[in-house]
């Protein structure tokens, strides 16, 4: 499931594949954001020898599921705001967490991927332009560079072609601390003076520094980009 899930619809989703079942959830909402949706979640994956799910209401909408059951199914949940989220420490015991992040050239290849697959009407030629405009506007200081920019980049250029550039630019934001890290760094200062000019620019600290510029891990050969 990709979309909205009530508490109630997860318990009897988790019901009907409770028998060695997989189910997938990807980006679900409803669930990271709903006390209810996690605490049945806890029941479904813990790590005792048998786990036990119980919803307790007066409704009449449980179709016939019980209050408790064993779940001995499996789980996947896919999501971009779950380890931000208050709750998942205790969702994160009890499954084997996999946190995936790429890096701005891993992004740019996939990118050049997905524009040989069809979108409306755009013919690849037009795919491809729109994927080099964006690249020519976007570079490892964009703040959150992501797939979803360009089928964003598509319907700007579906919406209007004389327009399609400057709705592009303005879609863009840079990260200011990413775009001074890579200034410093193409300056060919030594480290310890690129630290001690970022400090000073930017108030934040060594450490700081060097976690952005590690988060952004190619920024360590922008230079060569």
């Amino acid at each position: 499931r990709n979309t909205h899930i009530t508490p109630l619809a997860l318990y009897i989703l988790l019901y009907k594949h409770k028998d060695n079942g997989l189910i997938y959830l990807d980006d679900v909402k409803g669930i990271t954001d709903n006390e209810i949706s996690m605490a049945i979640l806890k029941g479904a994956l813990d790590d005792k020898e048998k786990r036990y799910v119980t919803y307790e209401t007066t409704s009449a909408r449980l179709e016939g599921t019980p209050e408790i059951f064993e779940f001995k199914g499996q789980i996947i949940i896919v999501s971009n705001i779950w380890k931000d989220n208050p709750d998942a420490k205790a969702i994160a015991s009890r499954i084997k967490p996999y946190f995936m992040k790429f890096s701005y050239n891993e992004k740019v290849a996939i990118l050049k991927e997905i524009v040989k697959k069809p979108y409306k009407k755009l013919t690849l030629e037009e795919r491809e332009f729109i994927l080099n405009k964006l690249l020519e506007y976007a570079d490892i200081t964009t703040k959150d560079f992501n797939f979803r920019m360009l089928i964003n980049a598509y319907k700007f250029y579906l919406y209007d072609k004389n327009k399609f550039e400057d709705l592009l630019k303005q879609s863009i934001e840079v990260d200011t601390d990413l775009a001074i890290i890579k200034k410093l760094i193409e300056s060919n200062i030594s480290v310890n003076e690129q630290v001690k000019a970022y400090i000073k620019i930017t108030g934040k600290s060594r450490a700081t520094y060097f976690l952005r510029k590690k988060g952004q891990g190619n920024l360590y050969i922008i230079r060569y980009l």
